[in-house]
Formats: C-alpha cells, structure tokens, sequence
C-alpha cells in the first residue's frame, strides 16, 4: 500500500511540479512584449489633437496581456512642395 502512494507522489511530482515551476516563473517573470504593430496616420494639423486622442485610447484598449498590439503615430499633412 506505501509502494502505491509512494508511486503516485512520485508521478505527481514528476508531472505536475514542471507546470507549476513554469507558472510561477511567468508570473514573476512575465515574458517580454512582443514588438507592437506601427501605424502612421497623416492628418491635417488641426484634427491632430483629437486624431491622437482617439488613437491612444484605442491602444490602450487593444492589449494583450498588458502589451500593446499597436503603436499610432499622427503627423500632419506635409505641404505639397515636400511630397514632390
């Protein structure tokens, strides 16, 4: 009877204990954020304000695991001389 449960807490610790060290190192070590997905958006510069507003809170609703999915750069429109 010691042999039986002496072989079921060996199985356990040999297949239960690896995932519990795993999760407890994510938990104090979370793993690095993966690098966010860059979007530029060109507006007139009066919108600027505003655009940018609704381009933060859109990033910090769309996270996962408290990385952002997404970077929104807002830059104004440049003056057509410089686009030719």
């Amino acid at each position: 009877m010691a042999a039986t449960w002496l072989a079921l807490v060996l199985y356990g610790a040999i297949v239960f204990l690896p995932q519990g060290v795993t999760h407890l190192y994510q938990q104090v070590w979370p793993p690095p954020c993966a690098e966010a997905l860059q979007l530029i958006v060109i507006t007139e510069p009066e919108n600027i304000p505003t655009v940018r507003d609704k381009a933060d809170a859109f990033t910090r609703d769309e996270t996962v695991d408290g990385c952002p999915k997404y970077r929104i750069l807002v830059s104004p429109t440049p003056p057509v001389n410089e686009m030719m």
